[in-house]
Order: structure tokens, then C-alpha cells, then sequence
């Protein structure tokens, strides 16, 4: 149960793009549960604020069955500083909940923990829930020997396309990974050797890919806080413990391949994001500090549809091949860039490969147009949503982690309301 309230304060602003997702606001709360909570195989789920409810599982789940449910894309930042995890979890603005949820130790369950689910990714068609499958849909979270785990998109098919046609034995889904580790992981040496006997894939079709941001004592004889970050390619996993800056940070771009600058971000999201983090990162210093840290990177400060603010590595996706003719495109972009781009993605895509300084950032395509017949659809798509300020995009929860304490701290939406939970 919540143990206290704590103040913030909050802004809003925004970017766009579409695919779904989302959660959630705090308030006052109260005993409410889902209105098809009734059926026999639901946990005993308990509304503690707006969109916010909380469950303890003391039995063991069904890893026996391999079926998981679909993800939509969500985008996330997260920074590791000592003790302290601080993590965004975001996408466009929808009107569902979250759940955290407490485990104890079973038989055959080692380790209690306490996280936070998406309960966007357990709906069935007809708009109920599919509550067996909430725990695996467990997107941040911390255990009782202290690993902490969070996942985040990553771009599709950079290092090559994941195939996975049929299920085995070691099959882990990328929506389990975050529950197989705060199960079973007694420090990050262990997480890393179990993720690796394992067959790890994407659920998310051709939209992104996953990867993780791992925490915990080295080993179980090594109590020192180590993290890294897990990437799955079609030849294995690629894990990175050396940072840029020596600050562990991951939002939506190539861990591995990243160097700091924008030309290794590639198809990747968030440099912006990335960069706002490693300049504030000894701002990570306590939970507040850490929360303070995480609304410079709230979501909703990336484009304003009555401003002119703009996170341009946001919108690396769009193929520009739909607003140009080539050789417009030739003579913005050089020809040799334009052929990479067509040969290679069948398209040219505005990516932070193509920044030029003036030409991009302050130039020819910030002031084209090209982003407004975007932002105006997805404004004329949410429109009925009540978006405060017309926010179309919205943090959908911010946690922070006490590695040392094991305890979670979150606040819902940009709220200015945190509440404090420990391990069941």
C-alpha cells in the first residue's frame, strides 16, 4: 500500500507520432476495482488513485504458457546514478491503467519484488482484460536482492531482423523479460547468465524492437551496484557496461553502437533526451533529485502544437521521400546520402545521420512543413481527449528506484503527486 505522499510540480509540452498506449494521473484514493473484476482468474486488484491500482500475487505464475499479449509502441528514458534508477515511461495520450504489483517468494518463485504493469497490454478485443497475463506485462520493477530491471524500445531491424517462427523451451517473449529477471535474478551476473540461455524476441512486429537497463550487486559476491544494458540481436546478445560519460543511460536509440554523437544514433529516438540526462545526470543524487531530473525529459516538453519547440530526433522516422522529389532531395542531402537511404531502407528517412547544422536543425527541413500535416492529424485524432494545453504526447508514469532501500517511488502522468511503495 502507498506509505506517503510526496509533492512535485510539473509543465507541459509536446512532439506527435501514433501507435497507443497509456495511463494515468494521481489523486485521492479509494477501494474501486475494474468493473469486470468478478471473473475467477482476476488478481485482487485495488484502485489506489486515477488509473493506479495495486495487487500482491502470492502464488506462482504460468510460465508454462508461452502466449503473450501484443505490445503497442511506448518510448521511454531511464538513468542509473548509484543507488538510484530513475526511469519516463511514454507515448501519445490514452485513457488506461496501471497497476503496481507486489509478488512474494513461493516455491518456486526466489525473490519478491514490487513493479509497475501496463494494463493497456492485457485488453481483449471486446475491451476486457486479460488478467492472467498482467504480470507479464511488467515494464519496470526491483526485487528483493536488489536488481532492478526496466525495458524500453529500441529501433527494428538496425543490426539485422529478429526472426522467431515457433515456440521452445528456451523461448522467453521480450514482454517477460522484465518478470523472469525480478523472479529469478540474485544479482546482474545472474540475470545475464539466465537471459542468455534463453531464446529472446519482440513481440512488436516491424515497430521496434526491446532492450533493458539492468542494475543490481555485481554478483552475489559482489555487492557493488553494476548496470548495463541488454540489446538481443540475431546473433545474441549484445550487453553494454561501458557508457558514454561513464553515466549508464538508455532511451530509444543503439546502446551498443552509441558513442555520443548523433551519427551513431542511426534509426534510433531520444538523443535529445540523452543528451538533457548525461548534461544533469549528478542531479540523480536522491529520489526528488531524481525525479527532478526525469521532468526535463517528460514527453509532453517536446512540441508544443501553439509553439515552436521540437525534440528533433523524435521524428526520425519520416521518410521525406514523401514531401521531396529526388532531386530536391539530392541537392538537400548530397546524392551519395541519398542513394545509402534508398538502397538500404527503400527510402530516404529523416535520421540524425542527416543533421548539417544550419541546414537541418534551424533550415531547410525544420521550416519545410513537413512535421505539421503530421502534428495536425494526430491533433485532430485526440482531439475529443481533454489534452491539457493540446497534449497529444504524455509521460505515462515516472518511477524512481532505491536500490539500497528496494523501494519504489512513482508518480502517474505528470501529476504532482508521488507515491511510495516497498517489496510485499
Amino acid at each position: 500500500m502507498p506509505k506517503n505522499c510526496l509533492k512535485g510540480h510539473r509543465l507541459a509540452f509536446i512532439l506527435i507520432i501514433a501507435l497507443c498506449m497509456v495511463l494515468v494521473c494521481l489523486s485521492g484514493c479509494s477501494s474501486e476495482k475494474p468493473a469486470d473484476s468478478a471473473e475467477s482468474s482476476n488478481p485482487d486488484l485495488t484502485k489506489i488513485a486515477d488509473n493506479l491500482y495495486e495487487t500482491t500475487y502470492t502464488a506462482d505464475f504460468d510460465w508454462g504458457d508461452t502466449t503473450t499479449p501484443d505490445l503497442s509502441g511506448f518510448s521511454c528514458s531511464a538513468v542509473q546514478n548509484g543507488q538510484y534508477r530513475g526511469r519516463n515511461y511514454d507515448w501519445t495520450y490514452a485513457d488506461t491503467d496501471l497497476c503496481v504489483i507486489h509478488t512474494t517468494v513461493t516455491e518456486n518463485r526466489p525473490h519478491a519484488s514490487v513493479g509497475v504493469a501496463d494494463m493497456s497490454f492485457i485488453l481483449n478485443e471486446d475491451g476486457s482484460l486479460n488478467y492472467p497475463k498482467l504480470p507479464f506485462v511488467t515494464v519496470d520493477g526491483i526485487n528483493d536482492a536488489g536488481v532492478c530491471i526496466q525495458v524500453n524500445v529500441m529501433p527494428y531491424g538496425e543490426n539485422g531482423e529478429i526472426s522467431h517462427t515457433e515456440a521452445t523451451e528456451d523461448d522467453l517473449a521480450g514482454a517477460r523479460v522484465v518478470r523472469y529477471i525480478l523472479d529469478y535474478a540474485d544479482s546482474v551476473e545472474d540475470a545475464l547468465a539466465l537471459l542468455t540461455d534463453k531464446d529472446i524476441h519482440s513481440e512488436m512486429g516491424n515497430a521496434e524492437e526491446l532492450h533493458w537497463m539492468l542494475s543490481g550487486p555485481a554478483s552475489k559476491t559482489d555487492s557493488t551496484i553494476k548496470t548495463v544494458v541488454v540489446e538481443v540481436f540475431p546473433d545474441g546478445l549484445h550487453i553494454t557496461e561501458n557508457f558514454v560519460d561513464d553515466k549508464p543511460i538508455m532511451t530509444n536509440l543503439n546502446v551498443s553502437n552509441f558513442d555520443g554523437t548523433p551519427d551513431t544514433v542511426g534509426l534510433g529516438l531520444g538523443y535529445e533526451r540523452w543528451q538533457i540526462l548525461d548534461e544533469n545526470f549528478d542531479q540523480a543524487n536522491s529520489v526528488m533529485g531524481t525525479f527532478d531530473l526525469m521532468e526535463k525529459v517528460y514527453f509532453s516538453k517536446m512540441y508544443d502544437l501553439y509553439g515552436d519547440r521540437f525534440w528533433y530526433s523524435e521524428y526520425n522516422g519520416t521518410n521525406l521521400t514523401k514531401y521531396y522529389d529526388a532531386e530536391t532531395l539530392k541537392s538537400m542531402l548530397g546524392e551519395d546520402t541519398y542513394n545509402f537511404y534508398m538502397d538500404n531502407y527503400g527510402g530516404v528517412y529523416y535520421t540524425s545521420a542527416l543533421w548539417d547544422g544550419e541546414k537541418t536543425i534551424n533550415g531547410d527541413i525544420s521550416k519545410t512543413g513537413i512535421l505539421s500535416p503530421s502534428v495536425e492529424r494526430v491533433a485532430e485524432l485526440y482531439n475529443a481527449q481533454s489534452m491539457e494545453d493540446g497534449a497529444l504526447w504524455i509521460t505515462i508514469h515516472t518511477s524512481v528506484y532505491d536500490l539500497e532501500n528496494l523501494t519504489l517511488d512513482i508518480q502517474v502522468r505528470e501529476s504532482q503527486d508521488h507515491l511510495h511503495f516497498t517489496i510485499a
